[in-house]
């Protein structure tokens, strides 16, 4: 683990900067919508583009939109990005694309365990439906997690656990066991159509939309009428997209977000191993 250097940082936020107008020039062509979200929407509002101490970004893309752009991206890159996810590689952290320029490395301490690590990314999530009401939705997290445990434990047999404390040390040991009883259950490939069917399992048109891989995906939720019309602003030398309640769904995640964090808060990922792709060593 280590920190960056100045250099460092001001190649990655330059890099993702690059992956951005490459992912915004996709969605233009195809029609595709796209909003901003968490510390890429502060840093729009607050900064006019990453927050100075910022290391990735992160873009929200309702389930209709995020599929299509599935669809079209591959040959629209043309090996100069990669695309990652659960879905596609069965081998990475994530139900979400991490869209990377192709030879970089962005191993991070919480994925050091995993088979497969993105480069330098933009993290493009996918906003699914969820019913309006919250023990409806409390009943599909339930659903969800189960099987996201069981990829995370097939994967990486025991994920990364802060501390070592009695709690920890069991779930640790069941984790252990858990993975040796997986050898004779569900593959890889079962476990992850599972999740992927629950993720789009709900049709009805509630209004309400959420990231469902995620440990609180209430945090994420947001009702449509927030969405439209989206509204744009500047990031660096790019024009990004908003939600039209941008303001109210950032208040409502991170209370005050225009005063910034305490200084030792600012900070990126907790790195250990970072390459930059050829060209811009």
């Amino acid at each position: 683990m280590r920190e960056y250097t100045q250099e460092e940082l001001r190649k990655i936020q330059a890099l993702g900067m690059e992956t951005l107008r490459e992912f915004i020039r996709i969605c233009e062509k195809y029609g595709l919508d796209y909003f901003a979200i968490s510390g890429t929407a502060i840093g729009a509002v607050r900064h006019k583009g990453f927050i100075p101490w910022d290391d990735d970004m992160d873009v929200g893309m309702l389930r209709e939109d995020y599929d299509r752009f599935l669809e079209v991206a591959p040959g629209e890159l043309k090996g100069r990005y990669e695309l990652y996810s659960a879905s596609l590689q069965k081998q990475v952290q994530g139900f979400y694309l991490q869209m990377f320029p192709a030879g970089s490395v962005f191993m991070t301490r919480r994925n050091a365990r995993w088979p497969l690590h993105p480069g330098i990314k933009l993290d493009i999530f996918p906003y699914d439906r969820v019913p309006a009401d919250g023990k409806r939705r409390a009943r599909l997290y339930r659903r969800l997690r189960f099987w996201n445990r069981l990829y995370i434990i097939k994967n990486t047999k025991v994920p990364k656990l802060e501390g070592n404390g009695l709690k920890t040390i069991v779930i640790r040991a069941i984790c252990r066991v858990s993975y040796e009883l997986l050898k004779a259950g569900p593959s890889v490939d079962t476990i992850v159509k599972k999740y992927e069917g629950l993720m789009k399992s709900v049709k009805e048109s509630s209004g309400y939309y959420t990231i469902l891989d995620d440990m609180n995906p209430d945090w994420w939720v947001i009702r449509r009428s927030e969405l439209y019309p989206m509204e744009e602003a500047p990031f660096g030398p790019l024009t990004i997209r908003l939600p039209a309640k941008n303001d109210e769904m950032l208040r409502r995640q991170y209370g005050d977000y225009m005063q910034y964090p305490p200084e030792e808060e600012r900070g990126g990922h907790d790195i250990v191993k970072l390459v930059f792709p050829a060209g811009w060593e």
